[in-house]
């Protein structure tokens, strides 16, 4: 069995309109989720395998406080392709990962992470958690788990959704 959880990057900072896209960091607002949805992976006792993050700001700071408070020494790896990639592409980042990892995290944007979310699990969801296939707000995280031994293995429709969650899920 392997899980995979794709998250979102938290609210970024427009504080400098001409701050490039890339450099962007959290805003507060983002600090704080980006915690609080580490707090609630550290309860469903997530423990990555693999980071992959896109080389954006947002995307590394994200994980850097979901990783404090999951307790996680797991470095993330910087992927370009995360920044702009398709489904497909994040796909086949996803398949050419080990086999000897059993989960991995995937920080990026929005809207391909709720258009893979949607592939992966072949659409099939709870009606309460269609956000995952539509807005995929900042700093959610949907779970979803594939009956295999190898990443090679998934593809789009292989997928199990398990859960979603988004930082308002805790207010």
């Amino acid at each position: 069995m392997k899980q995979l959880v794709l998250m979102r990057h938290a609210k970024s900072s427009w504080s400098d309109p001409d701050e490039a896209d890339l450099d962007r960091p959290l805003n507060d607002r983002g600090k704080a989720a980006s915690e609080r949805m580490g707090k609630w992976l550290r309860k469903r006792e997530f423990s990555p395998d693999i980071v992959l993050v896109s080389p954006a700001k947002r995307t590394r700071d994200t994980w850097k406080r979901v990783a404090r408070k999951l307790g996680s020494e797991v470095k993330a790896k910087t992927e370009q392709d995360i920044y702009s990639a398709s489904p497909k592409a994040l796909l086949k980042l996803i398949k050419d990962q080990p086999d000897s990892a059993g989960s991995i995290l995937l920080v990026g944007h929005q809207p391909t992470l709720s258009s893979l979310t949607r592939k992966l699990s072949g659409g099939k969801v709870k009606s309460s958690n269609k956000a995952a296939f539509s807005v995929f707000p900042t700093a959610a995280c949907a779970v979803l788990e594939f009956d295999t031994e190898s990443w090679a293995e998934v593809e789009f429709d292989s997928g199990s959704f398990v859960k979603f969650r988004k930082p308002k899920d805790f207010d």
